[in-house]
């Protein structure tokens, strides 16, 4: 499913260069399917801790 989405994807944006649209297909999907699984607050927050520790 997730390849299907990604070549729709690239077929509508067929007008982009092909580097900028598979780029974009490509990430914009992986980005919203790691949003879905709820892994980009896990991450998110681990960054985000990682950051406070370096400053103080």
């Amino acid at each position: 499913a997730l390849v299907r989405a990604i070549k729709d994807c690239m077929e509508v944006l067929r007008e982009l260069p092909d580097k900028q649209n598979q780029f974009y297909c490509g990430y914009t999907i992986m980005k919203y399917c790691y949003e879905d699984v709820g892994l980009e607050r896990k991450h998110l927050v681990k960054f985000n801790s990682s950051l406070n520790k370096k400053s103080s």
